[in-house]
């Protein structure tokens, strides 16, 4: 998912004053919620859904008459049932994750309420922001935030507000921004503003996209003035010590390590800057993982974005050690500003669209087209309007987006490598629109790791992604790109396995599909594994770049409906289970709509739909889809 920053609460008074709403069209209670407590309860994986919640928390704290809002984790509590708290609006901003599964630390919360049968309190009242992707996992958009509102309402609770859906197919942040304005005009005022799409049984989704950028009132914002308490730092010593991770203090999730880089090669000569790398980490003592799990890598900015903004700060210390950060501070103390800006905020992230209007000073743009799109970051900004611009260094770390860990496949099996982990990544580096160079941050940082340095990284199950313990079964497998990654550790998971214990497997077809035959990887392990009965069969094609008339040059999708019959047949009739590895925007989306075209040979378009998402449920049809 992509982040958003936490907003200033001066800043969002500036910058909604004024703003043309349409009235809402359903019927909802008037019940006047100003005086009432309001509990703000988050279940985030990768930080975006916590960020959200700490921008309605700091906007209701800037209203004395208001008793301050609660703000947890849905893990917090000793007790499931102690979670919704009456007499309270209880706002719960979650995300989705995996397949259509809940994150981590809302996943007792989700299997509580979604098992219990008791009627609740109606004096239990809620709303509900859910993050999705509908590009890139269409069969479980916001699958999480749905079935908890349907499953509250259907125990008795009272939904107050509309059940707002954040796309980040789309433009997440454009999405939670319309949604929390009428949230906070409800709250505070007892208005609804927020326009429904759809209302039907219990089921309300709010339409996140009815105030456009149009119909805000243009004109710029007031001079910028302080709003956190100035930084207290500590003076750093002669000879300043500086941390290659914050492994030191609290920041990273439970479970992280510095994990030393055994290797970080090109998988293929010709492969350009953006060809694919394979990336091999140490096991720590004591850790293991299975063969499709994930690693999850915590990046850091590079340094010359990091001295473009210490430039902006010349009279900080950037070794200064940072010892309070006052309230609302979002990252941990005891660690230098340098520190801050390396580790947790995403300096070539996009800011929110308040952040944009509030450095612009006009409240007149359109988010998606100007900022989103082109990428454009904090400091293309701050350039362009000048050094009258600049937030005071306090209120910067508390407006920049928030660093994210990224999730990668693990492309090794641990038959093969216990005390390895191989990632397969490809570096992210492109024009935008604007003329920019614009690179990964993830990406970036770990294409400049070498044989003997370390990286903060954790491991992570994904027990949904599992070969069938029945090694008979067929198997299709299907990859894009770096989706390569899973399959390879599949490959050498079954390849062990044949070594080892002289199993014979099913039938098993193997789909890959690269940018060009310069761009293919792993070619030797196909061929072994076709050679040892890891697989029978594999279809390699490519999407351009090919130079004689024996390579398939089409996309993979073309490649998989040339083989329909095959794939349809081993799908209905041989209880053949599919895996689909690659990007979730393109690939994703294209592979799913090329299995419905295929079932649509058998059934009808509505039949086919709910087939596909049987198969899912059933766990035949496994996705390891990157955002």
């Amino acid at each position: 998912m992509s982040s958003l920053a936490m907003v200033l609460p001066l800043m969002r008074r500036q910058l909604l004053s004024g703003r043309a709403v349409r009235p809402t069209t359903a019927r909802w209670s008037r019940r006047f919620m100003s005086t009432k407590p309001v509990r703000i309860l988050y279940g985030s994986q990768g930080g975006t859904a916590q960020v959200f919640g700490m921008q309605i928390q700091q906007e209701l704290e800037e209203h004395p008459d208001r008793e301050p809002p609660e703000f947890l984790a849905l893990n917090e509590f000793n007790s499931l049932d102690k979670v919704l708290k009456e007499d309270s609006l209880n706002i719960i901003i979650i995300s989705v994750t995996g397949v259509g599964e809940p994150p981590d630390n809302a996943r007792d919360f989700y299997e509580y309420i979604m098992a219990n049968n008791e009627q609740l309190s109606p004096d239990i009242h809620y709303t509900i922001f859910g993050l999705g992707n509908s590009i890139a996992h269409p069969n479980h958009y916001n699958v999480i935030g749905k079935n908890i509102d349907s499953k509250l309402a259907s125990l008795g609770a009272q939904r107050v507000f509309p059940l707002g859906l954040g796309d980040d197919g789309d433009c997440i942040e454009d999405d939670f921004d319309t949604w929390m304005d009428g949230l906070l005009d409800y709250t505070i005022n007892g208005r609804k503003t927020v326009s429904e799409k759809n209302v039907e049984g219990d089921e309300v989704v709010a339409e996140t996209k009815e105030i456009s950028s149009s119909s805000k009132p243009s004109g710029t914002t007031s001079p910028r003035q302080a709003e956190h308490e100035p930084l207290q730092v500590k003076a750093s010593q002669e000879f300043p010590v500086s941390h290659d991770n914050l492994l030191h203090v609290d920041f990273y999730q439970q479970g992280a390590e510095a994990m030393e880089i055994v290797d970080n090669k090109g998988l293929s000569t010709t492969g350009g800057e953006q060809g694919l790398r394979e990336l091999q980490l140490q096991v720590p003592s004591g850790a293991s993982y299975e063969t499709g799990d994930h690693v999850i890598i915590y990046p850091r900015n590079s340094s010359c974005m990091v001295d473009s903004f210490l430039q902006l700060y010349s009279e900080h210390d950037p070794h200064a050690t940072i010892v309070d950060g006052g309230p609302g501070y979002p990252h941990p103390t005891g660690i230098t500003i340098f520190e801050t800006l390396s580790h947790c905020v995403d300096l070539g992230a996009a800011p929110s669209p308040s952040l944009a209007r509030f450095l612009l000073q006009r409240k007149d743009i359109h988010y998606k087209q100007d900022i989103a799109l082109p990428r454009r970051t904090v400091l293309d900004l701050i350039h362009e309007m000048g050094s009258e611009s600049v937030p005071p260094l306090q209120d910067l770390l508390c407006l920049l987006p928030m660093m994210q860990a990224r999730y990668y496949s693990i492309a090794s099996s641990p038959k093969m490598h216990p005390d390895k982990v191989f990632i397969t990544y490809r570096p992210v580096k492109y024009l935008a629109s604007t003329g920019h160079l614009r690179e990964g941050t993830c990406t970036s940082h770990m294409l400049s790791l070498v044989s003997g340095s370390h990286v903060s990284a954790a491991l992570r199950s994904n027990p949904t992604f599992r070969l069938p313990e029945d090694p008979h079964i067929p198997i299709i497998f299907v990859a894009g790109g770096c989706g390569i990654a899973p399959i390879r550790g599949f490959l050498e998971d079954r390849l062990a396995t044949i070594d080892k214990q002289a199993t014979a497997f099913g039938e098993s077809l193997l789909f890959l599909g690269f940018r060009s035959p310069s761009d293919e990887v792993y070619r030797e392990l196909v061929q072994e594994s076709l050679s040892k009965g890891a697989i029978t069969t594999a279809h390699i094609s490519y999407s351009g770049g090919c130079t004689n008339a024996e390579q398939s040059c089409q996309l993979i999708s073309d490649t998989v409906r040339d083989h329909g019959d095959v794939v349809l047949d081993w799908i209905e009739n041989k209880g053949a289970h599919v895996y689909l590895c690659g990007g979730a925007r393109s690939f994703g989306a294209a592979m799913e709509a090329e299995l419905v075209n295929l079932l649509e040979r058998k059934m009808s378009s509505e039949d086919a739909t709910k087939r596909l998402q049987a198969l899912i449920a059933e766990g035949r049809l496994c996705e390891d889809l990157a955002d």
